[in-house]
């Protein structure tokens, strides 16, 4: 399984939109390398310009706010024990 098959499932999408609490858009476009390829030899003027003209908007899904409320305070735990454990990420690096 690739890294983006995750979210190609109804059900993961759920989950991260209910973790974060915010709607998660899942869109169409054309791969990173070609819509720079296209910039550089002009057809948009920028990166930002042909983004908001290639990417088209597929689907969202939406928080649940039951679940969101079950993982506001693990998300904080986990958000407090990034930095602690930080020094020994970079150790073992």
């Amino acid at each position: 399984m690739g890294p983006a098959a995750g979210i190609k499932s109804q059900q993961w999408r759920q989950i991260i939109a209910d973790m974060f609490g915010v709607e998660l858009v899942t869109v169409r476009t054309t791969e990173g390398a070609a819509l720079q390829a296209a910039v550089g030899h002009g057809v948009w003027p920028t990166v930002k310009d042909a983004c908001t003209r290639v990417i088209k908007v597929t689907g969202s899904t939406s928080p649940n706010p039951g679940s969101s409320a079950l993982y506001k305070k693990p998300f904080e735990i986990y958000r407090e024990l990034c930095p602690a454990i930080r020094p020994s990420f970079n150790k073992m690096s």
